[in-house]
């Protein structure tokens, strides 16, 4: 196992948000006030800060419309779709070994 790229994965999963995003995008296009409805508790800033942060790795791409007002549309990247792939069955672990409820 290669752990840098790993740990490069875990990085940018790191964000509380990401994971919610991905998931979000997986149902296909989105766009920032859909996302902002759709996750509960995120803020504005902080949506826009994980946007970023999922563009500059490469999971979601970002989509500008010249339009009046401007439209943003997100999707999930090829990179972005593997990577939610993979999360599934990590998905399945964690419930499967989640500490029972005292």
């Amino acid at each position: 196992m290669e752990i840098a790229g790993v740990q490069a994965a875990v990085g940018v999963l790191s964000s509380k948000w990401s994971v919610a995003i991905l998931a979000e995008l997986s149902g296909g296009t989105r766009r920032f006030n859909e996302l902002l409805r759709r996750i509960d508790g995120i803020s504005r800033r902080m949506l826009a800060a994980t946007l970023r942060r999922l563009e500059e790795a490469g999971l979601i791409t970002r989509r500008v419309y010249a339009a009046v007002p401007a439209r943003v549309e997100y999707d999930l990247s090829p990179a972005g779709s593997a990577l939610f792939a993979a999360l599934t069955p990590l998905s399945g672990w964690a419930l499967q070994h989640r500490p029972e409820a005292a």
